[in-house]
Formats: C-alpha cells, sequence, structure tokens
C-alpha cells in the first residue's frame, strides 16, 4: 500500500527491519509495522491509506 501511495503523493520512504536489532525490537515489538510521518509514530500494526495519505500532506479524497 505504501508502495502503491509513492506514485500518488511524493515523500521519502525508508523500510527497516527490525529483526536482530534489539533496540528495535525492544521499542517495537509486535506493533509492527510501525510507520513514522516527520520521525513521529501515526501508525502500528494498521496503516490506513486515506489517513497516511493525509499525514502526507496529500488530500484524503485521493487527490494532491
Amino acid at each position: 500500500m505504501i508502495l502503491a501511495l509513492l506514485k500518488e503523493v511524493d515523500f521519502d520512504f525508508e523500510e527497516v527491519f527490525i529483526d536482530g536489532n534489539e533496540e528495535l525490537e525492544r521499542a517495537y515489538g509486535l506493533r509492527v509495522p510501525v510507520v513514522l510521518v516527520d520521525g513521529a509514530e501515526e501508525f502500528e500494526t494498521r496503516v490506513e491509506t486515506d489517513l497516511l495519505r493525509g499525514a502526507l500532506g496529500g488530500d484524503a479524497n485521493g487527490g494532491d
């Protein structure tokens, strides 16, 4: 869903795997996926497309 949204809204995306990283496993554990926008946690375990689009500055109804 995030990769598809990249085609609509211009934003930087970095996927980080926490497996084997004790600090990240402690911080995020069973809450993955966790999505941060501008360093702030916006979503955990479930990401809603329209809400993420809005958090990224795109129109929540699908436009930019």
